[in-house]
């Protein structure tokens, strides 16, 4: 079973191909849920943190539909 939902995989999936070489880590509930197993914590945002600059963050992320 996956601790991640299809749309979580997809907005990781979208992350890295603008950051194919940056670190993402999940971080919040969705890790929560991951490390300690807790399967019945459902979520379905996904925090995030992304090792990279202001402006090679906002470059990205401006220009993908549904992101800010």
């Amino acid at each position: 079973m996956s601790f991640l939902t299809t749309p979580q995989v997809d907005a990781l999936l979208t992350l890295r191909q603008h950051w194919d070489e940056r670190e993402i880590v999940i971080v919040g509930a969705t890790a929560v849920r991951y490390h300690l197993n807790r399967e019945w914590r459902e979520t379905r945002d996904l925090d995030l943190s992304i090792m990279t600059s202001v402006e090679g963050y906002a470059d990205v992320l401006t220009n993908l539909p549904g992101w800010a």
